[in-house]
């Protein structure tokens, strides 16, 4: 089981409308490929998690990078995993809107350790970026299928 995390900043040019459409269209292929996941919309920026095989997360994070709807994807995880974060949910959705304060503050810290990851890269900000990882996705555990 792989598990692919990245960030990506979303066109300005991407409304609510086309969102959802891209969310029902992905939801359909997650289905189909056994890949199940969460994608974080804030403003402008974008987090994605995606779980399933090895061949069916780089096929899907291969169709992300070529969608107009994404730009400077990095990914700041991708390894082999347990099990399933995200069990039932071809892809969860979490508008900005609706996060807690501390899932605001994760996604900053994350964001921020991207930036510092990207530039130069050092053990300190692999084990934080760890740490800011695991507390955003453990926050959403929460999260039935219904």
């Amino acid at each position: 089981m792989k598990r692919l995390i990245y960030l990506s900043k979303a066109r300005p040019s991407l409304r609510d409308d086309a969102l959802y459409d891209m969310l029902a269209a992905a939801r359909d292929h997650n289905r189909d490929a056994s890949i199940t996941g969460l994608l974080i919309h804030q403003e402008q920026l974008c987090l994605q998690v995606i779980e399933g095989d090895e061949a069916a997360v780089r096929d899907c994070y291969a169709r992300i990078r070529r969608d107009w709807r994404h730009e400077n994807c990095q990914v700041i995880f991708h390894d082999d995993v347990p099990g399933r974060m995200f069990t039932g949910w071809p892809l969860a959705y979490r508008a900005g809107r609706d996060l807690e304060r501390g899932q605001v503050r994760q996604l900053a810290d994350i964001v921020e350790c991207a930036t510092r990851l990207a530039a130069k890269p050092t053990d300190s900000d692999r084990w934080a970026m760890d740490v800011y990882l695991r507390a955003l996705i453990d926050s959403f555990s929460a999260l039935t299928v219904q």
